[in-house]
């Protein structure tokens, strides 16, 4: 049982890492679809802090990771494996464990032309999805803006599913992307397909906090 489990995570741990060095690009901003959820047991009458009450400050960006049941930030995560591909700046992973898949937000940078936009950086992104990911599907888009050295710009905030293999089970992802001085940044935030409203909830608050600076 055990070998079974520890051959699950390293199926899990190779998907991701083959999404985020096939696709290391993804795009922008995820507008999270209208769905039925269970909420995790905790006492009703207690609000969650938002998380843009909880900043992470980067030299390059900041973002508000997610706050769990207990106001306690996710695991934050700053150095990375060679199972992580090049261009890994920042992990942010839900202090709820889950056996099947648990809850997580990456942050990557990338060299991209000088004249590359981010919205067209997300579009770009969004068609390499579409041709690499088995069971592709689109969930939604929203035309955003995020705020890159102080002022507002456009790019896309992208919701869509998918695997690597036809056996694996359906991911969810979340994705919202920025250019700043022919860098790209990548923020990808994945969920199982039946996760929490109220993790995804946070995901999608937390991409919708990025600021690069």
């Amino acid at each position: 049982m055990q070998i079974k489990r520890k051959n699950d995570r390293m199926k899990k741990a190779n998907f991701i890492t083959f999404l985020m060095k096939k696709l290391l690009i993804i795009l922008p901003l995820l507008l999270l679809g209208a769905g039925c959820f269970h909420s995790n047991a905790e006492d009703p009458n207690e609000k969650a802090l938002p998380a843009s009450a909880n900043s992470y400050q980067a030299d390059e960006f900041s973002i508000s990771p997610p706050l769990d049941s207990q106001k306690k930030t996710w695991e934050t995560i700053t150095t990375f494996t060679k199972e992580f591909p090049a261009g890994a700046i920042a992990a942010f992973r839900d202090n709820v464990k889950d056996e099947k898949f648990t809850a997580n937000i990456n942050v990557y940078k990338k060299s991209v032309p000088a004249d590359v936009s981010s919205a067209n950086f997300a579009l770009s992104e969004i068609r390499n999805q579409e041709k690499n990911v088995l069971n592709f599907k689109e969930l939604s888009r929203e035309n955003v803006k995020i705020a890159i050295s102080d002022q507002n710009v456009d790019t896309i905030l992208f919701y869509f599913e998918g695997k690597e293999k036809a056996e694996e089970e359906i991911i969810k992802f979340f994705q919202i992307f920025g250019v700043k001085n022919a860098v790209g940044y990548i923020v990808t935030g994945s969920a199982a397909s039946d996760a929490l409203d109220e993790t995804v909830k946070k995901i999608e608050e937390s991409l919708r906090s990025l600021v690069i600076k």
